[in-house]
């Protein structure tokens, strides 16, 4: 996870803050980290 940090973090500490949206939380950060992977350069801006 290169690059992700910022979202990476704040999807962890969405899930620790809200237990219920783990499985949510987990499929969109895979689908993130998928498509960050495929950005060249600004990996991980919002």
């Amino acid at each position: 996870m290169a690059g992700g940090t910022t979202s990476g973090l704040a999807a962890i500490a969405a899930v620790q803050a809200r237990p219920g949206y783990e499985a949510a939380s987990a499929h969109a950060q895979s689908g993130r980290v998928a498509i960050m992977r495929q950005l060249p350069g600004c990996i991980g801006d919002e």
